[in-house]
């Protein structure tokens, strides 16, 4: 969801992404996925959090209560209100293209709206 596109395409052998995640080599996955990408532009705190869900292990995965108190979960004002404006423009996007799609994009921008005006009171 954070870059609008999915991690790797398969959880099976022949995907090389994947294949980073299978061996624990964080640092090679996220070279791949940094590699056209604006210097820094998945945080440290991201890569973390993202890094414990991929494990093959469900009980090092993370809770709902300790999302609570993640360091990128908590984020900042600015990276919020960039997220917000991104997916806008993304539901626009769709709304131009496809009729029933728009009804959609409608429907999501509202839910943005009101997660933000609920953020904001």
């Amino acid at each position: 969801m954070y870059n609008g596109s999915l991690p790797f395409l398969s959880t099976k052998s022949h995907d090389r992404i994947y294949k980073h995640i299978r061996d624990k080599n964080f640092q090679r996955f996220w070279a791949m996925h940094e590699k056209n990408k604006p210097k820094d532009y998945y945080p440290d705190s991201f890569k973390r959090l993202m890094n414990s869900f991929f494990s093959a292990e469900p009980d090092r995965r993370p809770t709902f209560e300790s999302l609570e108190n993640d360091e990128w979960m908590k984020g900042d004002e600015a990276m919020e209100n960039d997220i917000f404006e991104y997916m806008s423009k993304k539901a626009a996007k769709i709304a131009e293209t496809d009729p029933n799609k728009q009804k959609i994009a409608a429907i999501r921008q509202k839910m943005f709206q009101d997660k933000r005006t609920f953020k904001l009171i």
